[in-house]
């Protein structure tokens, strides 16, 4: 009897072997499909916020003009996103401008990004009640007349160029009408309004 105590012990003892080392072997499987999922979920969270930024300039209602071999941003098109990048081209055609009233009223609108080498001229965010951000590259001859009037949530204007370009720049009448107290920030430093 004590043989068989002593056999059942020992086969008890050997299937308690084998299911702790199962268990740490099914444990560091677990870990591991864990951080594979984990690094899928990030490269699909990157490819879905990739496509998202695709997405807000490739909604935008474009017109191409062949003939001169250039692209005017009309508005909002499809695009949904609170924050814009223009690209600076299109279908192969260079961005030149963003047509008068592009953005005009737009309630969504807070962030835009005008790409370098644009010089088309802004007439667009009139009435824009929820701009809070925009980035002006040096390239900017020109601000329309009441280009930014009301917009009253305007904090920041991001210009890529110095003080003096700045001030070079020929802006129109109430180009700034409306607007809150922003900080036009320069290569070179701020500028209050």
């Amino acid at each position: 009897m004590k043989r068989n105590a002593k056999h059942i012990l020992l086969f008890l003892t050997f299937l308690l072997l084998v299911g702790l080392l199962t268990s740490c072997r099914v444990g560091n499987l677990v870990a591991t499909q864990r951080e594979k999922l984990e690094e899928q979920g990030s490269k699909v969270q990157k490819k879905l916020a990739d496509i998202n930024e695709k997405m807000s300039s490739n909604a935008l209602e474009y017109l191409v003009d062949k003939e001169s071999g250039s692209v005017t941003i009309k508005g909002r098109g499809l695009c949904t996103s609170t924050d814009i990048v223009i690209p600076e081209t299109w279908e192969g055609y260079p961005v030149t401008m963003i047509a008068p009233s592009a953005f005009l009223g737009d309630l969504v609108l807070r962030t835009d990004i005008i790409p370098n080498g644009y010089s088309g001229y802004f007439y667009t965010y009139y009435a824009n009640g929820h701009l809070r951000s925009i980035t002006i590259p040096k390239s900017i001859m020109s601000i329309g007349e009441e280009a930014f009037s009301d917009c009253g949530e305007l904090e920041s204007i991001i210009y890529q160029g110095t003080k003096a370009e700045w001030d070079k720049i020929s802006k129109g009448s109430s180009w700034d009408n409306g607007t809150g107290d922003y900080t036009i920030h320069c290569t070179d430093g701020d500028i209050a309004k």
